[in-house]
């Protein structure tokens, strides 16, 4: 018997300017995005990590959704009643095991989004 592994894409959103970033969040309804992100297959539902670049990067607590335009820049998020938090990626990273300095060994890029790659 052949059994199959569900396996769901996480996308990363990184606020260009973190002001203009929670400015965003807050206010659904602004046209504005100040988000980058990596371009590839989204799939409404699919889980989007949101980065704000300060200095430390950090990151949100909670995850947002892709919605039904597919856009990763227009995530929903259900905010919960409790705001979400802020964790800092260097803790994440260490929090969550990823590689230290996944820059070292070239197969990653260095930049905030390193943090995610796997050692």
């Amino acid at each position: 018997m052949v059994t199959q592994t569900l396996t769901e894409r996480l996308h990363i959103v990184e606020g260009s300017d973190w002001k203009d970033a929670v400015i965003s969040l807050l206010d659904s309804r602004s046209p504005y995005r100040p988000w980058r992100y990596g371009f590839g297959e989204a799939r409404m539902g699919d889980p989007v990590a949101i980065v704000l670049n300060t200095d430390p990067p950090s990151i949100l607590t909670e995850l947002a959704r892709i919605g039904a335009d597919g856009r990763p820049d227009r995530a929903l998020m259900n905010w919960p009643i409790a705001a979400p938090g802020l964790v800092d990626l260097a803790t994440l990273a260490v929090v969550g095991d990823f590689a230290q300095d996944p820059g070292r060994n070239g197969s990653c890029a260095v930049t905030p989004r390193s943090s995610w790659c796997w050692p």
